[in-house]
């Protein structure tokens, strides 16, 4: 798989999530260093509480793109590399979170106050790098390259031999540097890097040394300092107020009308969706990285003719984009061969055309746009091409589109037997639309193409047959003159060529040389070979044809389409149109249907529905393996449905776009990442539940203010990893969602960090991180006080059903 679009948007997405699995693991193992286990008791203990819960979220997670990994059709060719990317990068998490994680902490991780510990070794770290970063700037150098290098190759061997050959508390500290061994590490390797980059132009490596020793000051006096306050002064309080709210919460009938009242929120952003919706598209309105404008000649046009208005209509090109030239990289023209609209079923592919012509304007880079929008010159090209009358000639303005080829927005497909009765119905139809004034169709169009000039040759069958000459040998002549036969081969060495004959170009393109020809045969008189004149027994009328017939299961069908005018909603329009020809009555044994975008629109919404399905069911099995109990997997899969109320009551409030294909993946995707923090919440609560239940040593004993109590502390246990991995997963995608750019390079090497906001990827891609976004936001809250009040109500329900039953 090469790296693609798809595949780094898919590590992008996969950033915020693959860190869930080692915070939970990470979390709970400072934990229990914190309640005073060692390190190796803490690793050993914390791993073993949550691997299973963080096995089965990573499980269901991956269980919701699993359907999607078997996308079919050219959409899913498209699409598929996302799912696979984010499978195959959460996988890989899980076992780093399993089995790398809890070895790096069992090492590393310390807790407690660590006012007495030395700043030394950061300090000369910090140091370190401020010098290399300066050395490699302003030193270009081999000799000082080759210095750095045999310091850090002296410091490694002196550390080796020191730690091989002592074992006193000296073995930790190095020649050079009395740090720790890790300190040491991380040194040796600038050096080693700083040799390197000081044997070369070595400016952006400098800075980005420089920049890691200012990091390392500010991570000594003031991010250690702000974490310790936080850690030790704002979670504690966010913990009591967590406590406190969870605890009001499921006293008395609270738990009830929670519920209650979040059902009714959920049913409520249906309703306001329905009631306001957002604009529903198929893929997201992108903004143009160029435009080409189409130009089709009656067929048969010569191709000096096509190049002739070709060139006028270049030069009006260049008079409505002359305010918009700073924007625009280059316009260029093509006649002839290549230049039909890829994006048109029947375009005719790269088939010889010299009726039909191209021109293309493609714009810079967006942040090279300032302030204005490429799309406005679209919108310019195409009112001004509405406005325009060309008898016999079509011409049409299109942007580029950033997804799979999907056909033309507006697509309305005749079929029947008889093509006469399809054109009269194609007329009809594409005259009611003309008429209706609906606005937003740039020009529809039939690829029905007429006029195609045929010659015809009409034999006079009396006279031919009383000359002994028979219709099949006029044309076996005429198609020896023009297409040539074969009268033998030539070989050489192994290779054979057929030897073909035919008229000079001079008299096959001459019809009267054509029909001048002789007919040779051998008449069934007599037996003798003759020779007449082909305009002797036949004469030659033009008649206009068609370039071809299209059919679909096996019935005769023309097709009108049209693009949609930039700034137009193609479904809106389509439902004007079914609206405006619903009453419309065809000949028997005739139908015509909306197809091209919104057919296939309508089967990836199928898909995707049905992927939403498939996954959910999976997610049920994994949860009903996990708890083996039917309680937990509905509250988890009601938490997925609840999440939901985030998703559209975010989008009608910011009255963004309903993308079906972005917004639906996003919608896919929450359901597998919503249920992890439940999973690890409701296993964690089951876990102090046995705990206290071993602790009474009677069922008996357990009752409502230790369920509450118990449900409480795991609440407040839990908190800071189900923060922790909402905030990261939503902090991963608001770069994409925002479309932050940042050129790193540009800043490191000339100081040209170039900050902007928006562009192209975050149209495409941005609907899709906005739907996580709020889903997960409002997830969070569900984890935290709705998930436990249905624990709590579901283990009353079975409490009093099992006394009810054993009463």
């Amino acid at each position: 798989v090469t790296v693609s679009m798809m595949v780094l948007f898919g590590l992008i997405m996969a950033l915020g999530m693959l860190v869930d699995n080692g915070i939970v693991v990470v979390e709970n193992i400072y934990r229990l260093m914190d309640e005073g286990y060692t390190p190796l008791q803490a690793a050993r203990e914390g791993v073993g509480e949550v691997a299973w819960p963080i096995i089965s979220s990573t499980a269901t997670t991956l269980a919701a793109f699993l359907p999607l990994a078997f996308w079919p059709g050219i959409m899913g060719e498209f699409m598929k590399y996302l799912p696979m990317t984010l499978i195959i990068v959460l996988s890989s998490s899980l076992f780093v979170a399993l089995v790398i994680n809890p070895a790096f902490t069992a090492v590393f991780m310390e807790v407690g106050d660590d006012k007495t510990k030395s700043k030394s070794g950061p300090i000369k770290f910090a140091f370190l790098s401020i010098g290399l970063g300066v050395i490699c700037i302003f030193v270009s150098n081999p000799l000082i390259g080759g210095i750095l290098q045999v310091l850090g190759l002296v410091e490694f061997v002196g550390v080796i031999l020191i730690l091989f050959w002592t074992h006193d508390k000296y073995s930790k500290k190095v020649l050079l540097f009395e740090k720790p061994i890790y300190d040491f590490v991380l040194s040796f390797g600038l050096l080693i890097i700083g040799g390197f980059i000081a044997d070369s132009e070595g400016i952006g490596w400098g800075n980005l040394l420089i920049l890691i020793g200012l990091i390392t000051f500010l991570n000594i006096y003031v991010l250690v300092p702000l974490s310790k306050k936080f850690q030790y002064g704002f979670l504690p309080r966010l913990e009591n107020f967590y406590e406190r709210t969870l605890s009001s919460a499921l006293k008395g009938y609270r738990p009830r009308w929670i519920l209650v009242g979040t059902f009714i929120l959920m049913f409520f952003s249906y309703f306001i969706f329905g009631m306001f919706p957002p604009k529903v598209e198929f893929f997201p309105d992108n903004e143009p990285k160029y435009i080409n404008v189409f130009i089709e000649m009656p067929l048969g046009t010569e191709i000096h003719k096509t190049t002739e208005f070709t060139l006028k209509m270049e030069k009006k090109v260049y008079e409505l984009v002359d305010e918009d030239m700073h924007m625009i990289k280059a316009i260029s023209s093509q006649v002839g061969k290549g230049t039909s609209d890829p994006g048109d079923p029947f375009g005719g592919g790269d088939v010889a055309t010299p009726h039909k012509a191209r021109i293309n304007i493609e714009f810079v880079k967006y942040e090279e746009r300032g302030d204005k929008s490429s799309g406005d010159v679209l919108r310019k090209l195409q009112e001004y091409i509405q406005e325009q009358d060309y008898p016999g000639i079509i011409v049409s303005a299109e942007k580029n589109s950033d997804g799979p080829p999907t056909g033309k927005p507006i697509s309305i497909e005749i079929t029947g037997k008889d093509y006469d009765v399809l054109i009269q119905q194609a007329d009809k139809i594409m005259n009611e639309i003309n008429h209706s004034g609906i606005r937003g169709i740039e020009e529809l169009k039939s690829d029905l193409e007429r006029g195609k000039p045929e010659l015809v040759l009409d034999v006079d069958y009396a006279k031919a047959g009383r000359l002994g000459v028979s219709a099949q040998d006029i044309a076996m002549t005429l198609r020896t003159s023009v297409f040539g036969s074969e009268v033998s081969k030539y070989k050489k060495g192994e290779d054979e060529y057929d030897i073909m004959v035919r008229l000079d170009e001079k008299y096959r393109g001459d019809v009267n040389a054509l029909l001048n020809q002789t007919v040779t045969f051998r008449s069934q008189a007599d037996g003798q070979i003759k020779q007449i004149p082909i305009n002797a027994v036949a004469t030659a009328h033009y008649s206009p044809a068609f370039a071809s017939i299209k059919r679909r299961d096996l019935e005769r069908q023309v097709t009108l389409s049209s693009n949609v005018i930039d700034g137009f909603n193609a479904n809106e329009i389509v439902q004007q149109l079914k609206t405006l020809l619903a009453d419309y009555e065809v000949p028997e044994g005739y139908s015509f249907k909306f197809a091209g975008e919104q057919e296939e629109q309508a089967k990836e919404m199928s898909f995707l529905m049905t992927a939403l399905g498939i996954a959910v069911f999976l997610i049920l099995l994994i949860i009903v393996g996990q708890f083996n109990k039917v309680s937990a997997p509905f509250i988890i899969l009601s938490s997925v449905l609840l999440s939901t109320t985030g998703v559209f009551l975010g989008l009608v409030i910011t009255q963004q776009p309903f993308i079906i294909i972005m917004t639906m993946m996003g919608i896919i995707s929450l359901a597998g990442i919503v249920v992890n923090n439940a999973i690890v919440l409701i296993d964690y609560t089951d876990l102090t539940k046995q705990r206290k239940l071993a602790e009474l040593g009677d069922v008996s004993k357990y009752t409502k203010a230790h369920l509450i109590e118990n449900i409480v502390a795991s609440g407040k246990t839990r908190l800071r990893p189900v923060l922790l991995t909402a905030i990261t997963t939503v902090l991963g995608l608001i770069p994409l969602a925002i479309g932050l750019n940042i050129d790193f390079f540009g800043f490191f090497e000339r100081y040209q960090a170039n900050v902007s906001i928006g562009g192209e990827n975050t149209i495409f891609w941005g609907p899709m991180s906005w739907a996580i976004i709020y889903g997960i936001t409002f997830a969070t809250f569900l984890t935290l006080i709705v998930v436990p009040v249905m624990y709590l109500l579901v283990s009353r329900f079975k409490t009093k059903t099992y006394k009810r039953n054993h009463a």
